[in-house]
């Protein structure tokens, strides 16, 4: 099951180091991705007397367990159309489209629902002329309809 899209700059594996357990998650790169790794040996050994380190652990986990609450909270009140436009609203770009990166299968599951049901549910944005969807990319035909639909609610993508 997908639970997170990350983007930018984000360290993974806090949970583990501090709890001394083995990995729990499996990590996907959907695009070009530079990654550093540094042994959970080390980093216990050098730096987790460290205060500094400490703090960007806490607030690193606690970011996410923000958004995963939030995104869990939002899986099981909203319907899929509201997500979805709340999914959209998170990616416009100022050329009133979305290149899609990840695969409509990893967007599904992140949402909390089948592929066939997105793929539905598209097709309903279409119908309303709110999106077109052209393989990757979705163009925003109605930005102000959409925005409507996600009813101010917004999926995190850290």
């Amino acid at each position: 099951m997908l639970l997170k899209f990350y983007s930018d700059f984000i360290s993974i594996g806090d949970l583990e180091l501090l709890r001394n357990k083995p990995i729990q998650c499996n990590v996907e790169a959907i695009e070009d991705s530079y990654l550093i790794a540094i042994p959970s040996e080390i980093l216990r050994k050098k730096y987790i007397d460290n205060v500094d380190f400490l703090h960007y652990l806490v607030n690193s986990l606690s970011e996410k367990l923000e958004a995963t609450i939030n995104n869990s909270s939002y899986n099981y009140v909203y319907p899929l159309i509201n997500r979805l436009a709340s999914y959209l609203v998170e990616h416009i770009t100022d050329k009133k489209h979305i290149m899609i990166d990840s695969s409509f299968k990893e967007i599904a599951q992140f949402l909390g629902t089948t592929y066939r049901h997105l793929g539905r549910t598209i097709k309903e944005l279409e119908l309303q002329d709110i999106i077109k969807c052209d393989n990757k990319i979705i163009y925003i035909l109605d930005e102000d309809k959409l925005r409507e639909l996600s009813k101010n609610m917004y999926i995190k993508v850290l």
